[in-house]
């Protein structure tokens, strides 16, 4: 139900939007609050763009012949206005995300049969004290309909289910990981680990739940697509997507979710200063791993379930996928995600790798910036490349994201697969 409710709901309920209390400049990551934006009347006060609510997410036409390979994808702002949300021109939109340093490119990739099926998002909540980057890229006959849905759900859920449990955990009995008694009012870790992972396992569930109703004789379709065809109801049998959830935290703090195999990754360089030879090289982090069914922990639960691991493809384009006897659906390249119901039957997962880090940069003394991306733009651009990519397109003033998906795209290009084959390339870059 919180998952329904989540999907079909703006950003937040009772006209509020998320915040957090405590020491904010100290770093504590203190107590999920309702925070109010909303006058007496209870419309939305004017608020300068660092205090809106507000989120961007691509939203490609799902019809496959719709567009060339190498086409961007038109994106959805919208704005929390009281109880509802507003759609923003695309202008208001671009001149927001470029305020706060963010952008956002999502291109198709050169197969004839599907849509753009990845999707992407970026938000701002609790007047700034939250942003919230995810990446979703699907796969199978409609995996552009279950990224979309995730896409929309997902963070919303994360969301709630965080409130949920920071409201609810035990401050003067708070006890940290290996036993140290934490400060007295600072959220456990484990709770906001424990609460993510649940999201995530309600996402999957939701999609089952959807996928059976809309299988059954004589049933409306559940959740169609947004702008797509009302037959396009949510069928993860054979279709799925991964899914990663970066939360900007305040005191340089980050919350990374992932299933699957769009990455993110951390790039913090000292700044210049003055320093007549120019800033120092930027340090790359590398924030998930790619669920891959070759890793031994992933072969290990596939082949408990009685499936196996299969080496497929030549050098240099080897992949390992998950078969069974008798498979009638076809196989799949990854160990985790969200959809996929008959994978899922054979050792894949819908529980996230979670990591609540610690401070990762001192913003008055370095600059950072954060990269997420599908593997479109991975599988062609190593992480450091791709930092100092984004680095010279934002002194340069150009859209560092729509900079990455283009090279992305240029490097599928010039491998010279058959068909010119390119896969769908989404990026999302914010500098803080």
């Amino acid at each position: 139900v919180a998952s329904m409710e989540a999907l079909s709901g703006g950003w937040c309920s009772h006209q509020a939007v998320v915040g957090i209390a405590g020491e904010q400049a100290r770093g504590d990551l203190g107590q999920l609050v309702v925070r109010s934006q909303c006058d007496d009347r209870g419309e939305l006060a004017d608020v300068t763009i660092g205090d809106m609510v507000w989120s961007l997410r691509t939203a490609p036409p799902t019809a496959a012949s719709a567009q060339p390979g190498g086409a961007p994808s038109p994106a959805i702002a919208l704005q929390q206005s009281g109880r509802e949300e507003r759609a923003l021109s695309p202008q208001r939109a671009a001149d927001i995300v470029r305020a706060v340093a963010c952008s956002v490119c999502s291109l198709k990739g050169n197969k004839a049969s599907s849509p753009n099926q990845d999707r992407a998002l970026c938000a701002s909540l609790g007047g700034g004290a939250i942003g919230v980057l995810a990446v979703m890229d699907g796969h199978g006959e409609t995996g552009h309909v279950v990224a979309d849905v995730v896409c929309r759900s997902l963070p919303k859920l994360l969301l709630r289910l965080l409130f949920q449990a920071s409201a609810a955990s035990p401050r003067s009995l708070d006890v940290g990981l290996g036993g140290q008694q934490r400060p007295r009012g600072e959220a456990s870790p484990e709770w906001w680990r424990e609460a993510t992972s649940t999201a995530y396992q309600h996402m999957h569930s939701l999609l089952s739940a959807c996928t059976s109703q809309n299988a059954s004789v004589g049933a409306q379709p559940v959740f169609a697509a947004e702008g797509g065809p009302a037959e396009a109801s949510i069928d993860a049998r054979n279709s799925g997507t991964t899914a990663t959830v970066v939360l900007l935290l305040p005191g340089q703090r980050l919350l990374v979710s992932h299933v699957g195999d769009s990455g993110v990754i951390l790039g913090v360089r000292q700044r210049a200063r003055g320093r007549p030879q120019g800033p120092p090289p930027w340090r790359v982090a590398l924030l998930t791993r790619d669920h891959k069914p070759d890793l031994p922990e992933e072969t290990a639960r596939i082949e408990l379930a009685g499936a196996s691991v299969v080496q497929v493809g030549q050098p240099p384009h080897i992949t390992h996928r998950v078969v069974s006897t008798h498979q009638t659906w076809p196989s799949i390249n990854m160990s985790r995600s969200l959809g996929d119901l008959h994978a899922h039957s054979q050792g894949l997962s819908s529980v996230p790798d979670v990591a609540l880090t610690e401070p990762m940069w001192d913003p008055a003394e370095q600059e950072a910036v954060v990269i997420a991306g599908s593997d479109g733009l991975w599988d062609v651009i190593m992480p450091e490349a791709a930092v100092e990519l984004a680095s010279m397109a934002q002194e340069q003033g150009i859209d560092a994201a729509a900079v990455l998906a283009k090279e992305a795209y240029n490097r599928w290009m010039r491998r010279g697969l058959q068909g010119s084959y390119s896969d769908d390339i989404s990026v999302i870059v914010k500098f803080l």
